[in-house]
């Protein structure tokens, strides 16, 4: 079998496309064509360090259907011994596929095209993509990262577990995001503070960022994330935070001064993740901290979710966290949790 012609492969999986049980079969007998096979089978393409190069060559296959109904493109590779410099080929290879809805990495480094940020040209690599996934990936700079976001013409959800080589070089160039962003997701690390900024400048390009959640914020992140979501403005309607365990000391006027509800004014969900027990929450009790937050959310707001992480139910006075929500303001609000210790108590009972 390893001595056929792949082309002739090739012509045989797109003859079979419609027949996963045939397709199957030859995958078992062929290990080589379970690439190939599968992006009939699941519509998706996933390769490594392993196989990237074999998914190019394919892309040149003048019998390979793959680029016309492939959704999914994950590019992948635990070891991290993906070769540098490939996505310079990658990026080639993902404008011909003219179905692709979704683009994720996962635990590679991501090499920058050059190593000088201001002569870095911008990119077009799709303007069908609309959802973007980058977890555990390693860039340069902020600007590597900042070029392949907006190489998505058309991108509407994006999520960001990145890490940056260098964390002390702010954004300077003039790139801008699709203005079709909908939902932002980031875990923060060192350096992506520079990111909230740049992502601030660009609320005023008419972002229409609907949803926004912003994971393992520190006291620096602060300054940023909360210039972020009052620029978002009424656009916002779902919010999710959660705080660092590591940061140290936040007071409560620190949160209230820097997470300025009050000009989300069609904010509609709001999600906390507090742990009480974290250096983080020294400075005040909890229900002083909740109050302060809380008076400044939008009358608007339909539902509010607190997930507390502790065992100890006595750290919460569940009418004091009830006091907090005045009906008469947030008269809309047809939800209010609070889950302490995998356990969901109705605050509105």
């Amino acid at each position: 079998m390893s001595e056929i012609p792949q082309d002739l492969c090739e012509f045989i999986i797109d003859f079979l496309h419609a027949d996963r049980r045939a397709l199957a079969a030859c995958s078992l007998v062929a290990r080589s064509w379970l690439c190939a096979s599968r992006y009939h089978l699941f519509r998706s393409i996933k390769f490594d360090s392993a196989n990237a190069h074999h998914f190019l060559r394919l892309l040149d296959s003048a019998c390979a259907t793959f680029p016309y109904i492939t959704r999914t493109l994950h590019l992948c590779d635990e070891e991290y011994f993906f070769p540098r410099r490939v996505d310079e080929h990658l990026i080639r290879g993902i404008t011909s596929l003219s179905t692709l809805k979704a683009f994720k990495m996962t635990a590679i480094t991501w090499s920058g095209y050059d190593p000088h940020p201001h002569h870095r040209r911008d990119l077009l690599i799709s303007n069908t993509v609309t959802q973007v996934e980058l977890g555990g990936v390693e860039f340069d700079d902020i600007h590597d990262l900042v070029c392949l976001i907006c190489g998505f013409g058309s991108l509407q959800e994006l999520r960001l577990e990145v890490q940056f080589w260098d964390v002390d070089i702010p954004y300077r160039g003039t790139q801008r995001i699709s203005k079709a962003v909908r939902s932002i997701s980031i875990r923060m690390t060192r350096g992506t503070e520079h990111l909230l900024g740049w992502l601030s400048e660009h609320t005023e390009q008419e972002l229409v960022t609907a949803k926004m959640g912003l994971h393992r914020l520190t006291a620096d992140d602060l300054v940023s994330a909360g210039s972020l979501v009052r620029k978002l403005g009424d656009q916002l309607r779902e919010l999710e935070l959660s705080f660092d365990e590591s940061s140290g000391t936040i007071s409560a006027s620190y949160l209230y001064s820097l997470l300025d509800l009050s000009m989300n004014t069609r904010l509609e969900r709001l999600q906390l993740h507090l742990d009480p027990r974290e250096s983080i929450y020294q400075a005040c009790s909890l229900h002083g901290k909740l109050a302060l937050f809380i008076s400044r959310a939008s009358a608007s707001l339909m539902s509010l979710r607190l997930d507390i992480t502790t065992e100890d139910h006595g750290l919460i006075n569940w009418g004091e966290l009830a006091a907090t929500l005045d009906r008469r303001r947030f008269s809309k609000l047809r939800d209010a949790a609070v889950v302490c210790g995998g356990k969901a108590k109705d605050l509105l009972d």
